[in-house]
């Protein structure tokens, strides 16, 4: 049995150039704007990189190809169209070669060097389960625009031959900074045969592929087996799944190719910028910093001064005026049109290619300051950017989100960075009591002074404060009274009371019950004072 079952994979192994299908060029039309570069690349050997049609050689070691963990390789090793090959899979998933292929000896992927699948690199598994997946991650050392690539035989099929029934699925997920994008587009050459998904919004998803036959598989003549995922906008990782199922009963060895990796190279500066607050919460009344990094992600230098427009959309938090951050950074605040929630920081010193440089931003929060999360807003332009040679009013920053934050390239959000920070008040309260006497008089009236004093950092507005009644005193029925006597710093009576007036404490029952009575405004240095006034019901001996 063991024999004829090795018979099946070399047979099956065998026909491989049969059920690839014909890699079409599309991917490799790439088209750029005036400040980027065509680059293709695909796995020859050597791997060939060139700008536009023109070809090139760069360092592609087969040998390499390798398990989770392991390079895979790199293209154009210390340039900066570097690209990274690493891999990893499901728990259960199983790599797996065979005969046609170099490079890999018993692992997935395989370098394709034959026929019309020749220049690709084939992903191979057989899996034991539904949604088990071997994986691939190309990593670029920069982001790149457009990115685009072909991917071939993504089958469901039922050979009676062997007795299996498979059904492949491809996802795709690109990714900016650690962060993933929106999700490619995914063209295939029949649409028809295919179904593609969007998970998430950010990974797409190829399946059913119907291209030949009754069983779905693909032959070496079927250019409707090719899909061409495409991006649009900036990234600087891929990640690929080859996953099986659900229709994965018994399945066998299965490949998928991709090959015509094709994509712009910025080849003039290109600013990104990213932010973070130095801690996860602000406290109303206390100070806050962020930490904004400039990155030039281009193909060269930047030259001339570069600017950091950051805006706090938020009521209560300012900037200091002057704004010192160092680092060779001169900083302006406000503008006559602009309130002093905006800073806007200009540097001359040039940033090399994958040069940054940090700026250090601290602002003021308002003991006030009730809205939360705090929002800061971001944007980076200048230095000879093609792409961001302005920024004409700050409406263009209040575009900036978190999802395009670190965004390069062109297009009305790059350079964007975005910080939500939570905003928590926190305020010491203190209270004083006394009647200014040693002794009382049974059946006279005993009058205390309570002192309520709010030292920050944070207003204390909705403030709650109550009393206990004692035995020997009666404060809730004739002739007690509660009386708002003074107020400091801005402080308002305690809901219910008038200042200067009087009131019977029958009508603020609540003082001397846990639910007590409300300062509705207490500002940091305010100060309540109020006087209480209890009938002596003790009878003393």
């Amino acid at each position: 049995m063991a024999q004829v079952l090795s018979l099946i994979v070399r047979f099956r192994l065998a026909l491989l150039a049969l059920t690839l299908g014909v890699f079409s060029s599309v991917a490799s039309a790439q088209t750029c704007g005036p400040n980027a570069t065509a680059v293709r690349f695909n796995f020859g050997t050597p791997a060939q990189v060139g700008t536009s049609a023109t070809g090139g050689t760069a360092t592609w070691t087969t040998s390499s190809l390798g398990p989770t963990g392991k390079p895979l390789g790199t293209v154009a090793a210390g340039t900066a169209n570097t690209l990274t090959f690493s891999m990893n899979k499901s728990a259960n998933a199983v790599w797996t070669s065979g005969t046609g292929a170099t490079g890999s000896g018993t692992q997935s992927p395989m370098q394709f060097t034959t026929g019309n699948m020749a220049n690709s690199l084939l992903l191979a598994m057989n899996n034991a389960a539904n949604g088990d997946w071997t994986g691939m991650t190309i990593t670029f050392a920069r982001p790149m625009s457009t990115v685009s690539f072909t991917i071939g035989d993504v089958d469901t099929a039922n050979d009676p031959w062997d007795n299996s029934t498979f059904q492949d699925r491809f996802e795709v997920t690109g990714y900016l900074s650690g962060v993933a994008v929106t999700a490619p587009v995914l063209t295939p050459n029949s649409p028809a045969n295919y179904t593609t998904t969007t998970l998430s919004g950010i990974t797409s998803q190829i399946t059913r592929n119907t291209a030949a036959g009754t069983t779905g598989s693909c032959n070496n003549t079927q250019t409707a087996c090719n899909v061409v995922v495409s991006f649009p906008q900036p990234i600087d990782a891929v990640r690929l799944r080859f996953i099986s199922g659900p229709a994965f009963t018994a399945p066998t060895l299965q490949y998928v190719g991709f090959d015509d990796f094709s994509f712009c190279e910025p080849t003039g500066p290109d600013l990104k910028l990213t932010k973070a607050a130095t801690t996860t919460t602000f406290v109303a009344g206390q100070t806050g910093t962020y930490t904004l990094v400039v990155t030039n992600v281009g193909g060269t230098a930047t030259s001339g001064s570069y600017t950091v427009t950051d805006v706090i959309s938020t009521t209560g938090l300012t900037f200091p005026s002057p704004l010192t951050p160092g680092g060779g950074w001169t900083c302006t605040v406000g503008t006559t049109t602009v309130a002093s929630d905006t800073a806007s920081c200009a540097r001359s010193t040039a940033l090399a290619v994958n040069g940054s440089a940090t700026l250090t931003l601290t602002v003021a929060v308002s003991p006030g300051a009730t809205t939360t999360p705090i929002v800061n807003r971001a944007k980076a332009w200048g230095g000879n950017d093609p792409n961001k040679t302005t920024l004409t009013s700050t409406g263009a920053v209040a575009n900036c989100s978190a999802a395009n934050e670190g965004l390069s390239g062109g297009g009305a959000n790059a350079g964007c960075a975005y910080e939500a920070t939570t905003l928590a008040r926190q305020a010491n309260l203190t209270v004083a009591k006394t009647n200014g006497v040693s002794s009382l008089l049974a059946g006279s009236t005993a009058t205390y002074t309570l002192t309520f004093a709010n030292i920050g950092p944070s207003n204390a507005d909705g403030a709650i404060i109550k009393d206990t009644s004692t035995v020997g005193l009666n404060c809730s029925a004739a002739p007690a009274t509660v009386t708002c006597t003074t107020l400091t710093g801005g402080a308002v009576c305690p809901t219910g009371l008038t200042l200067g007036s009087s009131t019977s404490s029958a009508s603020v029952p609540n003082f001397f019950t846990a639910t007590g009575i409300t300062i509705p405004t207490f500002p940091v240095g305010g100060t309540v004072v109020l006087r209480l006034a209890c009938r002596v019901t003790a009878t003393g001996s």
